[in-house]
C-alpha cells in the first residue's frame, strides 16, 4: 500500500517564508502611555534597531531580541524614546559586545518634579584647596587655586528634616574624552544629581542610570544602589536563550519551519512532544535573573520575558517575580539611606 508523498517545499520558497515571518515579528508593534505623555507610543523592533541603537566602536549592532527587550523595559518605566528619554548603547568588552538600556537625565528628573514631597534639589563640585581638604561649592564653576575632586547634590523633601545627599569621585567617572575632557566639574555634578534621585525616589527612578555612569567595559561605575547590578540587556538576552532554547540554527529539512512564537499574539506554541519540554534547568535561570532584579521595574520586564519563554510554566514564573517583589520591599524597608 502506497502513501502519497507530501510535496516538498524549495528552498526559494522556504526563505521567502522565514523572511514573511522575520518581517511580522520585526514590525509588531508595542503601544503604551509614556510617563506624564499625552499621547501614545509604538515602538517596533524594527524601529528600535534603526533610530534608537547606539552600535559599538568596532559596529557591533543589538539583536533583535535585546531591542524586543529594549521595548518592554521602555514600557515597564514609562519611557519615550522619541523625546530622548532612553536609547540603547552597545560596549565592545573582552566577551563580546554588550548592550545596556540608557537612560536621559531628564527622564529621572521629570519623575522627581511631580513627586509630592519632592522639595528642590541643591547641587556642585567638591574642591580640594590648598590646605588639601575637600570642600563643597554650588554651581560647577572651579577657581584657579583649587583642584575638581568631585560632585555631590543634595535633594530636599517636604515635611523631612534630614535631605538625601550624595558625593561621587571624579576620578572613578572621568573618561578624558568628549564632554569630560572639555566639562568635567558639569559632568561630575550630572552624575551626582542622577545618583541622588534614584536614591531619593527608587520607586519611580530605580535602576535608571546615565550613559556617563557606564565605564568603556560596560560596568556600572555608579553601582552603589545595590550589591548586586542590574541586569544588562544581554544578559537578559542570554537567560532568554538557554539551554538551547534560543534561535534554532538552520536545518536540512525541506518541510516548513515551524514558527518559535505566533507574532500575532506574541504566544509561544504548546508543545505535546515530552522529549521537546522545557527543561527544569531553565527555570533555574529564570530564578538567577530575578534576584538579580534591583526595582520592581526590571521584575515586571523579566516577568513578561520569561512567561513568552516558558509559556508551560508561567505560574512559577510568576511565583519567582512575586518573591522577588518581596524581597525588593522587604530591602527598601530595612535601608536607612532609601527614601520613598
Amino acid at each position: 500500500m502506497s502513501t502519497a508523498q507530501q510535496p516538498k517545499t524549495t528552498t526559494t520558497e522556504q526563505v521567502a517564508r522565514e523572511k514573511n515571518l522575520l518581517d511580522k515579528v520585526l514590525d509588531q508593534t508595542v503601544t503604551y502611555q509614556p510617563f506624564m505623555g499625552d499621547k501614545e507610543v509604538s515602538l517596533s523592533v524594527r524601529l528600535v534597531l534603526r533610530m534608537f541603537a547606539v552600535p559599538t566602536k568596532q559596529g557591533h549592532t543589538c539583536t533583535p531580541e535585546q531591542a524586543a527587550i529594549f521595548i518592554r523595559l521602555c514600557e515597564a518605566r514609562g519611557l519615550n524614546p522619541f523625546e530622548g528619554d532612553a536609547f540603547i548603547v552597545g560596549y565592545d568588552t573582552r566577551d563580546g559586545a554588550k548592550f545596556n538600556l540608557i537612560t536621559a537625565f531628564q527622564a529621572l528628573l521629570k519623575r522627581a518634579e511631580i513627586h509630592p514631597e519632592y522639595n528642590g534639589m541643591e547641587c556642585g563640585v567638591t574642591l580640594k584647596g590648598k590646605d588639601g581638604l575637600p570642600m563643597d561649592i554650588e554651581g560647577d564653576l572651579v577657581p584657579d587655586d583649587t583642584t575638581l575632586i568631585g560632585g555631590w547634590a543634595r535633594v530636599h523633601f517636604k515635611g523631612r528634616a534630614i535631605p538625601t545627599y550624595r558625593r561621587v569621585d571624579l576620578v572613578k567617572f572621568n573618561k578624558g574624552i568628549s564632554v569630560w575632557g572639555t566639562n568635567p566639574a558639569g559632568m561630575i555634578v550630572k552624575v551626582a544629581k542622577a545618583a541622588a534621585l534614584r536614591e531619593s525616589f527608587p520607586t519611580k527612578c530605580g535602576g535608571m542610570y546615565l550613559r556617563d555612569e557606564y565605564g568603556e567595559d560596560d560596568h556600572l561605575i555608579g553601582a552603589e544602589a545595590s550589591p548586586r547590578p542590574a541586569p544588562s540587556l544581554q544578559d537578559m538576552t542570554k537567560a532568554l536563550q538557554a539551554n538551547g532554547n534560543g534561535p534554532k540554527q538552520q536545518t536540512q529539512e525541506t518541510s516548513d519551519p515551524e514558527p518559535d512564537f505566533d507574532p500575532a499574539t506574541g504566544e509561544m506554541p504548546l508543545d505535546t512532544d515530552e522529549s521537546s519540554q522545557v527543561a527544569p534547568p531553565l527555570l533555574d535561570e529564570a530564578q538567577l535573573a530575578f534576584e538579580g532584579a534591583v526595582d520592581t521595574t526590571a521584575v515586571n520586564a523579566l516577568e513578561t520575558a520569561w512567561r513568552l519563554k516558558l509559556p508551560n510554566d508561567k505560574d512559577a514564573v510568576s511565583n519567582l517575580a512575586n518573591e522577588a517583589r518581596t524581597r525588593i520591599k522587604g530591602t527598601r524597608g530595612t535601608g536607612s539611606n532609601v527614601r520613598p
